[in-house]
């Protein structure tokens, strides 16, 4: 993974570029952004019980969307929010972008969201990676960034430093994937000192992504 220094300006390059012709609307890119970046409540995991999550916070399980043919891992001791985000954003402005699953842990301070949303034939998957960077201004850093290949898919993993919409610091694992006509976000962030203490396993998160029959 190449790392970048967060004080050379050309880290700052694709979030202060200019807009290409023909990329898609800015409202829809942006309001994409912050649904990844939205601070997830604490409120949700006040039940949880933090001596069990010590225990089994590091054994991974798989959830798998039969559905929309895709899995994941994820800590046993995180909870699936099913009502996660439902009808935050209207419908005209949510009608490309599906949340697919969110899945959250360590006391609503980290949390998993797989992000499916329809774009144009023959996209490129660094294009519309710098394209949401550009038309968000939460995002100030990009940490690092790779390029790879799930399943034969073109993929960026990098790792984001932002600011939650109300200005507390967060840091996030993306994952982008193109497959055919659809971009594929997933998105492992929350609280910086404890993205940092989880790292490897939230790297393992990432990693276990992949389409299934």
């Amino acid at each position: 993974m190449e790392n970048l220094n967060k004080d050379n300006p050309q880290n700052r390059q694709s979030i202060n570029s200019p807009k290409k012709e023909g990329s898609f609307p800015k409202v829809i890119i942006f309001v994409g952004l912050i649904i990844i970046l939205v601070p997830i409540s604490r409120s949700f995991f006040e039940h949880q019980n933090q001596n069990n999550a010590q225990q089994k916070g590091n054994l991974l399980i798989k959830y798998t969307d039969k559905e929309n043919k895709y899995s994941i891992l994820y800590p046993s001791s995180w909870e699936i929010l099913t009502e996660y985000l439902k009808n935050r954003y209207p419908k005209e402005i949510m009608e490309n972008i599906q949340l697919l699953v969110a899945i959250g842990g360590e006391d609503g301070n980290l949390l998993i969201q797989v992000i499916k949303e329809k774009t144009k034939k023959n996209a490129n998957v660094n294009t519309l990676f710098e394209q949401a960077l550009a038309n968000s201004p939460l995002v100030s850093v990009i940490f690092s960034k790779d390029t790879l290949h799930i399943d034969g898919f073109s993929a960026i993993k990098s790792v984001l430093i932002y600011t939650n919409p109300d200005g507390r610091p967060a840091k996030t694992m993306s994952l982008f994937l193109l497959r055919d006509i659809y971009l594929w976000k997933i998105f492992i962030g929350g609280n910086p000192e404890i993205f940092d203490a989880n790292f490897s396993s939230i790297d393992s998160i990432a990693n276990s992504f992949s389409f299934v029959k």
